[in-house]
């Protein structure tokens, strides 16, 4: 038992408490759940903590090079101003849960570990919620996951006790708020964007056409386009939206079949357009 409780000590320390490692076990579970290949998994984990201690970096820098910045402009013009910052919140709420509610960070992570799993039983049976959309924002769900819990031990006094009801109620409200947030602008951006939309969600419609069809292509990737136009030619057909089609005109020289598509989220016109170009019968 000692043994069992070390470990635990040494993950809640090590991990939870630390928001970059346990944005790095969410992808880790998140890639071994789509049963990718360890060098995959590696890369994903690697990516996704570098990325959000970089992004840890930046912010700081940010908001302690702008506060003289700040006392040069109450001393001088005898104003007051703030920097619109969420890591000033999420710093105080950081802080404040240990000094004022006596609860540790770990929880927090937690929080976000259950609220992001009910995000995603939410989207899995969206043939009953009508919710079809996760938030993956790594950094924000942290910082959203320290103020929500922030905010139910300040409502809801009476959970401080009760440690295990404390965080399942508020990642449950935090889950069904990402699940529903997210997907309440899902038509907005297909409207302003006539369609472009994300890869992901064109990953998700091509993998709906391609299990109806019956196809097992070696490996369906999405990327910003940024990387798209890099990494064009390693493939053999692109799917991008109608308007970004001639971005990819080197990758259509080297033999790479380059498929426009007015509306991203379209089944029946990824099909089509498939048929057209002969990838399937």
């Amino acid at each position: 038992m000692n043994i069992l409780m070390n470990v635990w000590s040494y993950f809640a320390t090590n991990i939870l408490e630390q928001p970059a490692f346990m944005i790095g076990l969410i992808v880790m579970i998140g890639y071994i759940l789509l049963k990718k290949p360890w060098y995959d998994v590696l890369a994903g984990v690697i990516k996704a903590i570098v990325g959000y201690l970089i992004l840890t970096v930046g912010s700081s820098g940010l908001v302690s090079n702008f506060r003289p910045v700040l006392v040069g402009l109450k001393d001088v013009f005898k104003i007051d101003a703030m920097v619109i910052d969420p890591y000033f919140g999420q710093n105080a709420v950081t802080a404040g849960v240990e000094e004022v509610f006596g609860k540790g960070f770990g929880d927090a992570m937690i929080l976000l570990l259950i609220a992001f799993i009910v995000n995603i039983l939410l989207v899995r049976f969206s043939k009953f919620t009508k919710l079809r959309a996760l938030f993956t924002t790594g950094h924000v769900q942290v910082q959203q996951a320290a103020t929500a819990y922030w905010l139910i031990m300040f409502a809801l006094p009476g959970l401080l006790t009760h440690n295990v009801a404390l965080i399942i109620v508020m990642a449950v409200i935090l889950g069904a708020y990402w699940a529903v947030g997210a997907n309440i602008l899902i038509k907005p951006c297909q409207e302003v964007t006539d369609g472009a939309g994300s890869s992901l969600m064109m990953k998700m419609t091509m993998q709906k056409v391609l299990d109806k069809v019956g196809l097992k292509p070696g490996k369906v990737h999405h990327c910003a386009l940024s990387e798209g136009k890099t990494a064009a030619a390693q493939y053999d057909v692109v799917f991008c939206a109608q308007n970004f089609a001639n971005m990819f005109k080197d990758a259509e020289k080297k033999g790479t079949q380059v498929i426009g598509l007015r509306n991203i989220m379209s089944a029946q016109e990824i099909e089509q357009k498939m048929r057209e170009h002969g990838i399937i019968d």
